[in-house]
């Protein structure tokens, strides 16, 4: 059976396809070109969005952030954070008396240079509570974070990011060896798995963490924090302990009904959710600028066919002739629209692929390129070649025996 549609379907096809190769060479280009651009830009957005969930998953769904404002010198605003406004009872209190909230640690940061074993790396030091660990769910691969003992003897221990541990010891395990940092020597005690970049390209890996009493008498000597960090219990209650958490804040801070707060609380999750909803509107967009290149291949398709018609009349009238169905000369026709399409298909995903491959590695840029991606691009080309190659097919199957073998083409 398969023999006998070969013979009667598919060689009959790649037959005509081979005799009229140029014209078919052209037409499977343009639909490779279409198929490429989809599966390109389809990456493009999928690697996006798909960034943009790690970092999702990495914030915390239930994580209060909570800025110092911004500070006015000589009458020019500075950044979010410049005000010195929260200090570590402001954490303390809303830890306490806020329901919603089971956890805050405040956080100083800043940059210094650490040494180790003739290395040396400038990077970023945060000052924290064991709870900070906890509420940004970040957990050690070798060894162990400091604990309440270590705040209250502000013991000079400190939790390396794993950028920062690759750095000053490379593949070995630094649990229990000395660092220095600014004037102080520091016993490593553990290692954080790996979190990679966040917002504003910092890298989550090239820091370390001291305890926050520590950081306040060896390092910044100051009392105020940067930010303070709050875990509440369930995500539902995000809201709810926002609006209590700066109600509290501004009482704390004798600030009067009118007067603007001089801190800000983020819910950070919104934002990267509003942030993953603008990508993936970008890449349906990207997806579906892309896909006119193939209704042009589909147009393309449809002339080649329309001239293949055209062509081959008399051979068509004589396959009427001598028993042909109009059903088989329409499969005909069909068979090697989709022909056409899944070839351009073909190079397509291969053009695509590679694309994608120099976007990645050429500009930096995510690419995800999905087993999804490419079925529905390789759907689409054949669909395509189907829907314009149908009324070509028609035409074809609806000529007059007589009339066509009458034909000079």
């Amino acid at each position: 059976m398969l023999r006998g549609v070969f013979a009667s379907i598919v060689r009959p096809v790649f037959h005509s396809l081979w005799n009229n190769r140029q014209r078919a060479g052209l037409t499977i280009l343009g639909i490779g070109i279409g198929i490429a651009a989809v599966i390109c830009t389809a990456a493009l957005g999928s690697g996006a969005t798909n960034r943009v969930d790690e970092q999702i998953d990495a914030l915390c769904e239930d994580l209060l952030w909570i800025e110092a404002g911004r500070a006015r010198v000589g009458g020019v605003l500075m950044d979010a954070g410049s005000a010195a406004v929260l200090t570590p009872d402001d954490a303390a209190a809303l830890a306490l008396e806020i329901p919603e909230i089971v956890a805050c640690s405040p956080v100083v940061e800043g940059r210094q240079q650490i040494v180790a074993d003739g290395q040396n790396w400038n990077t970023r030091y945060q000052g924290v509570l064991p709870a900070y660990f906890d509420v940004r769910r970040r957990t050690p691969i070798a060894g162990t974070v400091f604990v309440d003992a270590d705040v209250k003897e502000a013991a000079r221990v400190m939790v390396l990011g794993p950028a920062v541990s690759a750095r000053l010891f490379g593949e070995e395990n630094p649990v229990g060896r000395t660092v220095r940092m600014g004037l102080f020597p520091y016993r490593v005690i553990g290692v954080l798995e790996s979190r990679g970049g966040s917002r504003g390209g910092v890298d989550r890996d090239d820091v370390v963490f001291v305890p926050i009493t520590t950081a306040l008498r060896n390092i910044d000597r100051r009392e105020t924090v940067s930010d303070i960090m709050c875990g509440v219990a369930d995500a539902a209650l995000m809201d709810r302990a926002e609006a209590e958490a700066a109600s509290l804040l501004r009482w704390r801070h004798g600030l009067v009904e009118g007067e603007a707060d001089n801190f800000e609380i983020e819910q950070p999750l919104e934002m990267l959710e509003a942030r993953a909803s603008t990508m993936r509107t970008m890449a349906l967009l990207l997806t579906a600028i892309g896909a006119v290149s193939l209704v042009v291949g589909g147009v393309g398709i449809m002339n080649i066919m329309l001239v293949a018609v055209a062509g081959r009349k008399r051979e068509i009238g004589v396959r009427l002739a001598v028993g042909a169905r109009v059903s088989d000369i329409r499969l005909h026709f069909l068979v090697e629209a989709a022909a056409l399409g899944l070839a351009g298909a073909v190079l397509g995903v291969i053009v695509g692929h590679l694309a994608s491959w120099v976007v990645s590695y050429g500009f930096g840029w995510r690419t995800d390129v999905t087993a999804e991606i490419v079925t529905g691009a390789i759907f689409a080309a054949v669909g395509a070649a189907l829907l314009f190659g149908y009324y070509p097919a028609h035409l074809a199957s609806r000529l007059d025996p007589v009339e066509a073998m009458r034909s000079e083409t």
